[in-house]
């Protein structure tokens, strides 16, 4: 791996990392496999370097930059982070450091990452607006109780969803029956019980809290899509939001590459791979939970595994070492690593401006 030879380099060679310091283009994103071979002492410098690289050109800024920031986070770090939350490439990445060096000024980063798709987003999300704010916003629980509906049974799922029962009873001081750590109960009664008092309580949320459509529904609705209307320019930016390019860029292992997807997939084909990608999932393609000897859930494709542990890509782009001792149950799962509900937050004009621009992959 890159980071491997980099830190090779550069106890073979001392002074290369004071070469490297010395250049004032550094900290770019060409140069992120560098920033673990760096030693704690040089971190001041490398995390000014890239607050000012960060102000100049914000959207290059990627997760390996976040990580940096995290690593020995100060007041200028944080503030770091807090300029660039919004981005897509790294709202996920914000959103997990903030859950631990934030703050209640941050609550708007927590309610966005609990409709992240990344699942530990959501959960970290769930948790900190729990922790460090002191009382839950309206807006806040609707997110929550959407993200609890949409759900599965999976362990993974239910410790998800757990978290968000657990904000819901600090915003309503109730609980209806519902019973936490129970991966085998459904408990469906009592997500729509949540629900109907959301809706009594703020009228207004009727409309978030809508029934999510099925798949079924999803292509119903887009067989009546004007596709032509489908504009190639605003479809990269729909790419971007929903974060494509983590999975399917150039030198990424978790999806497929999408340049001439259009040509060798016919629309409908397409738009059901998006809608259902648990369909038909290759082998290659299968998310691989982790459950370690602490509790901690990791998911996501196995990149590189030798004697002594294994290291897993995640959804968010970010790699996780897992030494072996530490993993206390392995399994493949049957789901796809592209995540189900991927359209459900994007309009019907929005759906055939990504259309347009995956034509020009």
């Amino acid at each position: 791996m890159l980071e491997e030879l980099a830190l090779n380099a550069f106890n073979r060679y001392p002074l290369l990392r004071h070469h490297f310091l010395g250049e004032s283009t550094f900290s770019s994103m060409n140069h992120t496999f560098f920033f673990d071979a760096f030693p704690k002492e040089d971190l001041p410098i490398l995390q000014r370097r890239i607050a000012g690289w960060v102000k100049e050109s914000p959207e290059n800024m990627t997760s390996a930059h976040i990580d940096l920031l995290l690593r020995s986070p100060s007041i200028e770090a944080i503030e770091v982070l807090r300029h660039v939350s919004t981005l897509p490439s790294v709202s996920d990445a914000v959103a997990l450091g903030l859950a631990k060096h934030g703050s209640a000024k941050d609550r708007g980063v927590f309610i966005r990452g609990l409709k992240s798709l990344d699942p530990r987003v959501q959960k970290e999300s769930a948790i900190a607006l729990r922790k460090l704010i002191p009382d839950v916003s309206a807006k806040a629980a609707a997110v929550a109780m959407r993200t609890a509906l949409r759900l599965g049974n999976e362990k993974q799922d239910v410790s998800i969803r757990d978290q968000m029962i657990l904000l819901l009873r600090k915003f309503a001081g109730k609980e209806f029956g519902y019973q936490l750590g129970k991966p085998e109960l459904r408990q469906s009664n009592v997500l729509l019980r949540w629900r109907a008092f959301l809706i009594k309580q703020q009228p207004e949320l009727a409309e978030v809290l809508k029934p999510v459509e099925s798949g079924q529904q999803q292509m119903a609705r887009f067989e009546k899509l004007d596709w032509e209307s489908g504009l190639a320019d605003r479809g990269k930016q729909v790419y971007e939001k929903l974060q494509c390019a983590a999975c399917h860029g150039a030198g990424r292992a978790l999806g497929p590459r999408l340049e001439g997807v259009t040509s060798r997939l016919a629309r409908n084909d397409l738009l059901t791979a998006i809608v259902n990608p648990d369909a038909q999932v290759s082998d290659r393609y299968r998310t691989t939970l982790f459950e370690t000897v602490d509790g901690q859930l990791v998911s996501g494709s196995v990149i590189y595994e030798n004697v002594d542990g294994v290291t897993v890509r995640e959804p968010n782009g970010k790699t996780v070492r897992l030494n072996r001792d530490r993993i206390e149950t392995r399994r493949r799962s049957a789901r796809s690593m592209m995540p189900s509900g991927l359209l459900d937050q994007t309009s019907d004009q929005e759906v055939a401006d990504l259309l347009a621009f995956l034509k020009t992959l």
